[in-house]
């Protein structure tokens, strides 16, 4: 099939963000049956990443995104605030708006596409040229007033976040009908989406994604160390390292006194940045966070907002740690009770209680590893992903959808 894939940023195996490095697994899985042609809104950084998906004889409409510092900047988002004001949008559709992206999403209408496939919801509001059916990959259904949320360094107020959860909740049920079929990463978002647009639920397909398993280095873990890993652009992780400094941190050096975090990831906010100074250390963007995973005992993902499934979580589960996370961090991973991959806890003094039993066994905290390890192996690679992925294609063209 001839296929449109219509990207929020540009996929990449690389790249410093989860959602680029998914992206890139789901373009790289299209690409292998199908002619794909792709429009990406990009940053100059992107430069070797376009030239990697050229290579893959993908057809390639880079759009450059507007600058969003200096004079350039601050009038980019007064615009970005004013068609805000002015609209019944969340905000997130309207950061990423750019005319230039419309303009050539119109100017590949003449083609004759069988498959439109949309990358992050962001990319459905846009005037999607006309295909024999539309795919949707929803990164994170957006549910609660938490998840509105857009900057992780400046929360709103509640009553804000609840005029914007609103926003999303219009937002979602509306572009989710455009599409034919709409792929989620979790039970998790399927449940919220029928929620939310129950006329959509049959169109509705749960693809966990993977992770590919990496050889272990025989680094040594260090004693009593943790490990929280995310990018900070998404709130998400802004609020789950606070939490985790603030609260659950204290909670553990109760019970074990030695014990210290670092945290790594891209771009930490001032708030974050703060947390800094013993026993909590802050890397800041790294070359390779699988140096800190392997180090680390154990590895904490308190995570309490947003969607979708965590990237860091499998990594982590990859090399053969032990992950103590939440609920929302848990989600669309294979965590048997009988047999489980993962500690879970919803509360401080349960993930404290996690960590601390986990820092006082290496025994415990090695089979537990084992497991996560295991368990990727055997649900979460990325071939997996990429033929339940291929599946849908298929789903779509035998039914007529497309043909």
């Amino acid at each position: 099939m001839n296929v449109l894939i219509v990207s929020v940023m540009v996929p990449s195996d690389a790249g410093a963000s989860a959602g680029a490095i998914v992206m890139h697994d789901e373009v790289e899985a299209i690409a292998s049956r199908h002619r794909v042609t792709l429009v990406a809104l990009a940053t100059p950084d992107d430069a070797a990443a376009l030239r990697s998906l050229e290579g893959r004889g993908i057809r390639v409409h880079a759009v450059f995104r507007h600058r969003t510092d200096g004079l350039a900047g601050l009038m980019r988002r007064a615009s970005v605030g004013m068609r805000w004001r002015l609209g019944d949008a969340p905000l997130r559709t309207a950061v990423f708006r750019e005319r230039a992206l419309q303009r050539t999403l119109h100017a590949l209408g003449d083609l004759s596409f069988d498959v439109v496939h949309a990358l992050d919801n962001a990319m459905a509001a846009y005037e999607l040229p006309p295909a024999r059916a539309r795919i949707l990959t929803e990164h994170e259904v957006r549910a609660e007033p938490e998840d509105a949320v857009l900057d992780g360094g400046s929360v709103p107020s509640e009553r804000a976040r609840e005029a914007e959860r609103g926003r999303w909740w219009r937002y979602q049920a509306a572009v989710w009908s455009r599409f034919d079929r709409v792929q989620v990463f979790t039970p998790t978002d399927a449940a919220s989406l029928e929620r939310i647009a129950p006329q959509v639920a049959d169109r509705v397909r749960v693809n966990p994604f993977g992770v590919r398993l990496p050889e272990l280095t025989g680094t040594v873990e260090e004693p009593d160390t943790l490990a929280f890993v995310g990018g900070f652009r998404h709130p998400p992780n802004v609020a789950a390292a606070l939490w985790l400094t603030d609260e659950i941190l204290p909670l553990v050096r109760a019970q074990v006194p030695a014990a210290r975090l670092t945290i790594v990831g891209a771009d930490p906010p001032a708030i974050v940045q703060a947390r800094a100074g013993r026993p909590v250390s802050i890397t800041g963007r790294v070359a390779s966070v699988q140096p800190y995973l392997e180090a680390a005992a154990v590895v904490v993902a308190p995570l309490r907002s947003g969607g979708g499934m965590r990237l860091k979580v499998l990594q982590a589960m990859a090399l053969g740690r032990a992950v103590v996370t939440t609920s929302r961090g848990a989600a669309g991973v294979w965590n048997p009770p009988e047999a489980p991959t993962l500690c879970v806890a919803d509360d401080a003094a349960g993930i404290a209680h996690h960590v601390s039993t986990l820092l006082a066994s290496p025994a415990e905290r090695s089979a537990l590893g084992a497991r996560a390890r295991a368990a990727v192996l055997t649900h979460h690679r990325t071939d997996q992903f990429a033929d339940r992925l291929l599946a849908i294609y298929q789903e779509v063209a035998v039914s007529g959808v497309a043909a």
